[in-house]
């Protein structure tokens, strides 16, 4: 190239810059996949196919740095069916019962149909306009007997289900139509504990009994 240059310019001299492995990968590496022999960009692909191997390369590196890994995921809802976001909680839980060096943060606006246990309360932390983290269970529950209209008698699972249906709309003005008349009550008592003043909800009231009717209107 110096030669060529010499035909035109006796002053310009070309020089290359450095360059690294790792630079020649991110700037000139693309990624297909390929399906049925057909090869498609990586950003045709559908989401779910990628699951198993996204998991194995994140096993992989988590043992490969050998230090603890933060992983953030915001709304997944929005680009993984249900049936998939079970499938990967399922396999970060086995990843971290193996390497006890995964931490996965759930970012997300809707409700996740997950299996919740009393041990992920005290994990959760509601976003609004301060980041409220919620006490351990135990704590929790006796604030709702303490606040709730009547005695309070529902199972450990339901009340699971109920609270995380409406979290995501503490604090809001409107609600969803899938939440159910006793979620309206937790709701309201949630909404108070933090402090939000309550705005009455337009509700389906028939599985209420008149004192939970009373308490919410």
């Amino acid at each position: 190239m110096q030669k060529d240059f010499t035909h035109f310019s006796d002053n310009i001299l070309p020089n290359f810059l450095p360059m690294n492995y790792q630079q020649l990968l991110k700037n000139h590496l693309l990624i297909s996949y390929k399906e049925n022999n057909y090869i498609s960009p990586l950003e045709m692909m559908n989401s779910s196919h990628l699951l198993d191997e996204y998991c194995r390369l994140l096993k992989f590196e988590i043992n490969r740095l050998d230090k603890e890994s933060w992983l953030i995921l915001k709304n997944p809802e929005n680009f993984l069916s249900k049936e998939n976001i079970r499938f990967i909680v399922n396999e970060f839980e086995k990843i971290n019962m193996e390497t006890k060096q995964l931490k996965v943060f759930f970012l997300s606006d809707h409700y996740l149909d997950l299996e919740y246990t009393v041990e992920d309360i005290e994990k959760t932390i509601i976003l609004g306009e301060t980041a409220e983290q919620l006490p351990p269970y135990s704590e929790l529950l006796r604030s709702i007997k303490l606040r709730y209209p009547e005695k309070y008698t529902e199972n450990q699972d339901l009340l699971l289900k109920r609270l995380y249906r409406i979290f995501p709309y503490l604090g809001t003005n409107s609600l969803p139509p899938f939440l159910f008349s006793k979620d309206i009550i937790l709701l309201k008592i949630l909404t108070e504990m933090i402090g939000i003043c309550w705005n009455d909800q337009k509700i389906m009231v028939e599985e209420l009994t008149p004192i939970e009717k009373s308490f919410l209107f």
